[in-house]
């Protein structure tokens, strides 16, 4: 099945690919596409900006089942970088040990102290599927990996249609990102406003998305994505004092072009 997901993600500009049989999704494969993008990023961390930069996004998958994954802004899932090795599979469904990242990290500044607050990983199971025409993915993490504190938990959910019109290759997502109350108040509820207790809760997203193969190896993607975020994390009065000295939008939204390689 990764065969398929492989295809669609990055083998855009191989056209004529035909799908693989099992003994064939046992072969190590894998893409890197390089090239060059413009985009429109704005949320509550970060300015309204565009900007044109370079960009990269692959993927290897080892005939022993492990894989490491490199999505890009593009994925119509989850764009964080995923170390993981598959240790079952169906016709439709596969499952996987994945380590990635729950959190990013954050730093900001407030009353002239600058308050760094480190990245959140986890290692936890992931499930992606097809199901009426429908690509589903599902992770769930129980335990988050941060020395600066415990008992924090993830899990997702996104629902993504694809459809194809010619040579051009379209994918509306719908998805959930869920953050237990450990989590989002290590992030929203310390320091310098120690009063707060962040409640657990999850960011909703809406993706869209497109890609052509412009020639055998040069591809075309875009997308548009918004992003909804959690009452816990909008009701932090380091949120609201971020936003407000910054004049930034309470939600987060991108927009993005690119013109890759593939190799």
């Amino acid at each position: 099945m990764k065969t398929h997901l492989l295809i669609a993600a990055s083998l855009m500009a191989a056209s004529t690919a035909q799908a693989k049989s099992t003994d064939a999704k046992k072969e190590g494969h894998g893409y890197l596409a390089i090239g060059y993008g413009i985009n429109y990023n704005s949320d509550i961390y970060n300015n309204a900006e565009t900007s044109l930069s370079p960009t990269v996004h692959g993927a290897y998958y080892f005939s022993n089942g492990l894989f490491i994954e490199f999505p890009g802004r593009a994925e119509k899932f989850d764009p964080a970088l995923a170390l993981g090795y598959q240790f079952y599979e169906t016709e439709n469904w596969e499952f996987d040990a994945l380590l990635s990242t729950a959190h990013g990290r954050i730093n900001y500044r407030f009353g002239g102290t600058r308050y760094e607050l480190n990245t959140s990983s986890y290692l936890g199971v992931r499930a992606t599927g097809d199901v009426f025409g429908l690509q589903i993915r599902a992770i769930f993490a129980p335990k988050v990996i941060n020395s600066d504190y415990s008992d924090g938990s993830y899990a997702s959910l996104w629902i993504s249609k694809p459809w194809q019109y010619k040579n051009w290759h379209f994918y509306s997502a719908v998805g959930a990102q869920y953050r237990n109350s450990a989590m989002l108040d290590y992030y929203y509820g310390g320091a310098p406003f120690k009063g707060y207790d962040a409640k657990g809760g999850a960011n909703l997203g809406v993706k869209l998305g497109f890609s052509r193969a412009l020639t055998e190896n040069w591809i075309v993607d875009g997308h548009v994505s918004y992003t909804k975020y959690a009452s816990g994390i909008m009701d932090s009065p380091i949120t609201k004092a971020i936003v407000s000295f910054n004049d930034r939008i309470e939600h987060g939204e991108s927009i993005g072009l690119s013109l890759s390689y593939v190799f």
